[in-house]
């Protein structure tokens, strides 16, 4: 059976800590845009820790999901975590 992309944005936001938020709105494509790159976030903080670096033009998918202004975002490869929407266009 082959899930629907929200079932199964659903399903892999639930390993990591909820979004206090929904906007439709935020859902999209982004593109990391710092030189330095940007950290993937286990958590809504940057006391969190981080799981990986992703590098500048890296694009990750958010479906709508957010915490303030860090995203709740899916990279390429299916790595699950917050950036900070300051450095995603």
């Amino acid at each position: 059976s082959t899930q629907s992309s929200s079932s199964a944005a659903s399903d892999v936001y639930k390993r990591q800590d909820y979004a206090q938020s929904f906007d439709p709105f935020k859902a999209g494509s982004y593109t990391v845009v710092p030189l330095a790159g940007l950290h993937l976030r286990a958590g809504a903080g940057t006391d969190k820790r981080s799981l990986q670096v992703l590098e500048q033009g890296a694009v990750v998918t958010c479906y709508g999901y957010h915490t303030n202004e860090l995203y709740l975002v899916q990279t390429s490869d299916g790595k699950v975590g917050y950036v900070c929407s300051e450095y995603i266009r």
